[in-house]
């Protein structure tokens, strides 16, 4: 009763929640396959943790775009913030963007926490691995089987050789997560 599926013929590899309520788990007809349950729990499990954490939206950007809305919007109340790792231009147009947008109510509630970010230390990419780690972690739980998620993982990402695979630093952090004790310890509560 908390989520409605879909599954898409059209974008066999989809899988996306929209914040809808409940949610809308949209699920490609290539992902939403029955021979591969712990797959698919992973993918669930990944999705609805991003859902529940209201990041469904972010993480659908991707990393360069999360960035660029970012540093879009801490330049809102730091006009000059303009980490390295960001495209300058893409973020001021972002800026204007979003000054049109947002209330300045709203602005004078987020002023703390966007000053407190706005720092030389930033990098929007920490964050975005951390979003990432938290759903890719949330779904090997619900997988169940460590190489059902790394291997889901990798068809999400297109990856069919392993070497290749390891090359990507989101498939690394699963993986050290799946070998980690902290897994373990999070294994053992789950059956307790």
């Amino acid at each position: 009763d908390d989520v409605d599926i879909y599954v898409s013929k059209q974008k066999p590899k989809l899988v996306a929640v929209e914040p809808t309520s409940p949610f809308s788990l949209l699920l490609g007809a290539d992902v939403a396959n029955a021979e591969r349950l712990a797959e698919l729990r992973f993918f669930v499990g990944r999705s609805l943790k991003g859902a529940s954490a209201s990041l469904s939206a972010p993480l659908q950007l991707g990393e360069e775009r999360f960035g660029i809305l970012l540093v879009g919007l801490l330049r809102l109340f730091k006009p000059d913030f303009a980490p390295n790792a960001v495209d300058a231009d893409a973020a001021a147009a972002e800026q204007q963007r979003l000054r049109r947008l947002i209330p300045s109510s709203l602005l004078q509630e987020l002023q703390p926490f966007a000053l407190g970010l706005a720092t030389s230390d930033f990098d929007h990419r920490v964050i975005w691995q951390g979003m990432t780690d938290a759903c890719n972690r949330a779904g090997l739980l619900c997988a169940g089987d460590g190489s059902a998620a790394i291997s889901a993982l990798m068809r999400c990402k297109g990856y069919s050789d392993l070497r290749k695979a390891v090359q990507d630093p989101e498939i690394v952090s699963l993986i050290r997560f799946a070998c980690s004790s902290e897994n373990g310890r999070l294994w053992a509560a789950i059956r307790a």
